[in-house]
C-alpha cells in the first residue's frame, strides 16, 4: 500500500497536467483560427 498511494498520486498529477496542456493548446488553436480571443 505504501507504494500504490504515491504512484496513484503521480498518475493523477500527470493527468491534470495533460488536461491543462490540452486545454491551453485547444484555446490557442481556436484563437489562431478565429483571430478573436
Amino acid at each position: 500500500m505504501l507504494v500504490v498511494v504515491p504512484l496513484s498520486l503521480l498518475i493523477l498529477i500527470f493527468l491534470l497536467v495533460i488536461n491543462m496542456i490540452s486545454e491551453s493548446s485547444l484555446e490557442d488553436s481556436t484563437c489562431m483560427s478565429e483571430e478573436e480571443c
